[in-house]
């Protein structure tokens, strides 16, 4: 079981082990190379010679999956650091420029019901439009970029990034 209070996980250790990582695996060894102590902490992993690679699948932590051995001879240790979860943000009030460089913009009722601010997911719910950068670094947050479109008349808008979708 993971702790998702850590920044790093150890998920398998000598070459019989396998992880399934959403990150970057980290491989080095299982002992300290000065004192033979066992490494214990991902932070202390990584205060040695380690070798790395971005992850979504089952990797084993053998000398052939990352393409060396960071210490000859040693047994060996794999350790997760999962990416960041990913979080769309709110970019630009209407009218101001929204910097988004390559993903959706999401262009949407700025407050809810009771004039609270909505983040991404409330705007999708309630009302919206959507449009890509198209290859520029932003859009203008406003009806005139969105083909005229007004998801919620009347209402004061805002525009949200989501780099992690390309139209």
């Amino acid at each position: 079981m993971k702790d998702t209070s850590l920044s790093a996980w150890k998920c398998g250790e000598g070459a019989k082990q396998s992880c399934k990582c959403h990150g970057t695996l980290w491989y080095g060894a299982t002992v300290r190379p000065d004192d033979k102590k066992p490494v214990t902490t991902w932070e202390e992993l990584r205060h040695w010679k380690t070798y790395e690679k971005s992850s979504d699948e089952w990797m084993s932590c053998t000398d052939a999956e990352f393409g060396g051995d960071p210490f000859p001879d040693q047994e060996k240790q794999c350790w997760c650091e999962d990416k960041p979860a990913y979080k769309p943000w709110r970019c630009a009030d209407e009218g101001d420029e929204c910097l988004c460089n390559g993903g959706w913009v999401v262009y949407g009722a700025k407050l809810d019901a009771s004039k609270k601010p909505l983040d991404f997911f409330g705007t999708i719910k309630l009302s919206m439009a959507i449009t890509g950068t198209k290859g520029k670094e932003s859009v203008t947050c406003s009806a005139t970029s969105f083909d005229g479109a007004d998801p919620a008349p009347d209402a004061d808008k805002a525009c949200f990034c989501d780099k992690g979708k390309i139209l």
